[in-house]
């Protein structure tokens, strides 16, 4: 048996068959875990989302950014754009089945001492509060009334830095952006929710998420995450992998396994998508 933790698909459901296919995947025995971001910007949303729900408990996905912004146009709460490429997904046959799937996922993982998260976990939180802070927001979700308040606000106010005493909507908005929306931080962790490039170009002020680690998170803990294709799979600290490779815009497509702690990648086919 192993555990493969993937990163952002993106739509490319191409690669991930070739991905799949150099791993050896065995659904009877072998487990996928989806760092989050599987649709939009690609050319098939619709066959990697379908797929990845016919393989049943042997899959489980990481709420992504891509996966909110998803939830908050199907449900008619933000317009779609030219940039998004999911509207096969919205005009699916079984998009309420796909919604609530999506909603009964995770935004954090933990699989013994490795956890697993879209963009990362900011050095405010200890484990034991990453995984209730996460656990907040999947309850929020699971919930037809409160998922839908939710994704009626989601860009209602900036969400940027953490405060015990937040409550109700500005909370879980809070939360969804250090867990689906962190790239860079400030040590009062307040989040640079614009900056998507590379670590060189970090403002002042600010540092990589992961180079700010809460004092919990000793080296016995392995923190996986995808959402940060500029730095290209690169945090030079064993304890913290990056996987997402920009597949999407002519990349890699890459996976790591958890019981071996080695990365398995393949060439995007093409780009899909300018930087």
């Amino acid at each position: 048996m192993a555990t493969y933790v993937i990163g952002d698909v993106q739509g490319c459901y191409d690669e991930l068959q070739l991905l799949l296919q150099k791993i050896n995947f065995d659904i009877q025995k072998d487990k996928l875990i989806f760092a989050g971001d599987i649709i939009n910007k690609g050319p098939k949303s619709l066959e990697t989302v379908n797929f990845i729900m016919s393989l049943g408990d042997s899959a489980q996905v990481i709420l992504g950014n891509h996966e909110i912004l998803f939830l908050a146009v199907s449900y008619n709460y933000l317009p779609s754009n030219n940039k998004n490429t999911f509207n096969d997904v919205i005009k699916a046959e079984n998009l309420k089945e796909i919604q609530d799937w999506l909603c009964n996922q995770n935004l954090l993982i933990r699989i013994g001492d490795v956890f697993i998260t879209h963009a990362g976990i900011p050095h405010i939180w200890s484990p034991k509060k990453a995984m209730k802070r996460a656990n907040e927001v999947e309850f929020v979700l699971k919930n037809q009334t409160t998922r839908r308040l939710l994704l009626a606000n989601l860009f209602s106010n900036e969400g940027d830095k953490w405060d015990k005493e937040l409550e109700g909507i500005e909370r879980w908005l809070c939360i969804l952006n250090y867990f689906t929306r962190m790239r860079s931080i400030e040590k009062n962790g307040r989040l640079n929710l614009k900056f998507s490039s590379t670590i060189d170009q970090i403002p002042e002020n600010f540092k990589p998420w992961f180079k700010l680690k809460h004092k919990k998170f000793t080296d016995k803990y392995k923190i996986i995450f995808g959402h940060w294709a500029a730095i290209k799979g690169e945090t030079k600290d064993n304890n913290v992998i990056a996987l997402d490779t920009g597949c999407v815009f002519g990349g890699k497509l890459t996976c790591y396994c958890i019981e071996t702690e080695k990365k398995y990648a393949v060439k995007a086919l093409k780009s899909y998508k300018d930087i």
